[in-house]
């Protein structure tokens, strides 16, 4: 299998190597837009998505080449080792007759593992790489093992991972990212010192020093706002001219830490000392502060009922407030075993999910449910209180 993407990309002449290396990198870009090899779409709502999807194949492997990495920006770091040692898994049933599942052949063991627990089982290589893919802590010590005595795809891993995720890596030329943000056309913008643009395959498209902060929003009119000194936000237009900034009461002391803007367009924001949350109107006016029960407010998430949910580096709760400003509810709400859950950000389904000691997904009612425990996540060794920014894409995947 091989993602070539837009087909006005393609010629005649178009020279394309398709193995087992082009497979991973094609499924498991586009696995949040695949039910099978066959079935690879989205809504009409997101076609950038999907577009964003088949360039990141391009970043994982080369299809002109048929190795790992592709095109990528000078810099960029592609979980290469992990790529070429799925390559070899599916290249240990790729070469050789064929089998089923449970059978005990190459094929057959790979098929067997990555049968769903009440599903059929996978009958060819992208079925059962799209199963890893979707299921990347499941049976990863079994599907190591089935790699091939001899690899034709180097280097790999010495060892099984953690789980089978492949990432990529790309550089902003900071030093410290503390922001970020996706808008509707999937370039990623982030606070490194100063504002930078990404596109969607990694490089670089611009910087703009007269934005930098600690935070970046962006709101549904494409304008970027974040922190511009103590007591100020700075609004930059989607045109990218020159910023405007307006006062943010409550922060003069320390400044603006953390945004986010909700559906009317009004730019919600905290500190890490304030003990309240401000909000703007989409012009910049101040509308008013709301409390909170702590002075360490590390970030902030709009649910899709438009309250505000507010991490905390210092309390073992989330607290939220309505679009209003009034306590929501009966906040602050419990989070379990989070453990300083000082990161939030909202889905498309109500929850909130929360980085602290453990990855949290809060309910709109407050309930909660932990993943794994304070050293593992699906039975791999995971520390999330070190993310410093979630943001998530249009494929719903959270990008940090």
């Amino acid at each position: 299998m091989a993602a070539l993407g837009s087909c006005g990309n393609l010629s005649s002449s178009t020279y394309v190597v398709m193995n087992e290396a082009t497979t991973v990198a094609a499924v498991w870009a586009l696995a949040p837009f695949m039910t099978a090899y066959d079935h690879v779409g989205t809504s009409s709502t997101n076609p950038v998505g999907l577009a964003n999807a088949f360039a990141m194949a391009a970043n994982l492997a080369s299809t002109t080449t048929g190795q790992s990495p592709g095109n990528t920006p000078a810099g960029a770091l592609i979980s290469v080792t992990t790529i070429n040692t799925l390559a070899n898994i599916l290249m240990n049933c790729v070469n050789t007759p064929g089998g089923t599942a449970g059978d005990s052949t190459p094929c057959g063991n790979l098929f067997a593992i990555t049968t769903p627990g009440a599903g059929a089982s996978p009958t060819e290589i992208a079925g059962a790489a799209l199963y890893i893919a979707q299921h990347p802590g499941t049976s990863v010590s079994a599907i190591f093992a089935l790699e091939a005595a001899v690899t034709v795809f180097q280097p790999t891993l010495t060892s099984a991972p953690n789980d089978w995720t492949v990432s990529a890596t790309f550089p902003t030329g900071g030093t410290s990212l503390s922001s970020m943000a996706i808008d509707a056309g999937g370039n990623v913008w982030v606070q490194d010192g100063t504002l930078h643009e990404l596109s969607p395959a990694g490089a670089v498209l611009g910087s703009y020093p007269a934005m930098a902060g600690q935070v970046v929003a962006i709101d549904a009119s494409g304008n970027f706002w974040s922190p511009a000194g103590l007591g100020t936000i700075s609004k930059m237009p989607s045109t990218l001219g020159t910023p405007t900034a307006y006062s943010a009461p409550g922060t003069s002391l320390y400044g603006v830490g953390s945004m986010a803007i909700d559906a009317s367009g009004a730019v919600w924001y905290t500190c890490g000392y304030c003990t309240s949350v401000g909000k703007l109107n989409a012009s910049g006016t101040f509308l008013f502060n709301a409390g909170l029960p702590t002075n360490q407010n590390s970030s902030l998430a709009i649910d899709t009922s438009g309250n505000v949910w507010v991490g905390s580096e210092e309390l073992s709760d989330l607290s939220v407030v309505t679009n209003s400003g009034a306590t929501y509810l009966t906040s602050p709400f419990p989070c379990g075993r989070c453990s300083s859950p000082g990161f939030v950000a909202s889905d498309g389904n109500g929850n909130v999910w929360a980085t602290g000691g453990l990855l949290t997904k809060m309910t709109s009612t407050g309930g909660y449910t932990n993943f794994g425990t304070s050293s593992t996540r699906l039975g791999a060794p995971l520390i999330l209180r070190q993310l410093r920014s979630m943001a998530q894409e249009m494929s719903g995947q959270q990008t940090t």
